[in-house]
């Protein structure tokens, strides 16, 4: 029996990024499975009033949404530009905004910068080891 004509194809070869998205997105179904709050994502360019999706995120408490936001803001920027490449000249001031998944009704909140729940332990030594070794008058 004949096989065909020449060597069969190759399957495309998947990209470190592309194997990344992935593992994030199996994750965030067994959190999602698990029970934790998923946020749907937005993204806007300062100063305008539509928004567009960017992806979805799960965090464990639902007052963790704007540290996750935070601590994810370059792949989130990445993915923004990535599925809506007109905003790659607004990449300096785009603005994020989330909700939960299931509430689709819901307004969208803008994120908002956390604030440390507690102070730096650390944020006072460099005050204090250069006022060890300031020259008294």
């Amino acid at each position: 029996m004949a096989k065909g004509f020449g060597k069969p194809p190759e399957p495309p070869k998947v990209s470190a990024a592309a194997l990344k998205r992935q593992e994030a997105a199996q994750q965030l179904e067994q959190m999602k499975a698990e029970g934790m709050p998923a946020y749907e994502i937005f993204v806007r360019p300062t100063g305008t009033r539509n928004w567009m999706t960017v992806g979805e995120i799960a965090v464990k408490r639902s007052d963790q949404v704007n540290f996750a936001i935070r601590d994810n803001r370059p792949g989130l920027t990445e993915a923004a530009v990535r599925r809506m490449p007109a905003l790659n000249k607004y990449v300096d001031r785009l603005e994020f905004g989330y909700r939960l998944s299931e509430f689709k009704d819901e307004p969208i909140e803008t994120y908002q910068e956390p604030k440390l729940p507690i102070p730096n332990p650390l944020a006072g030594v460099g005050d204090f080891i250069g006022n060890l070794f300031k020259k008294k008058a």
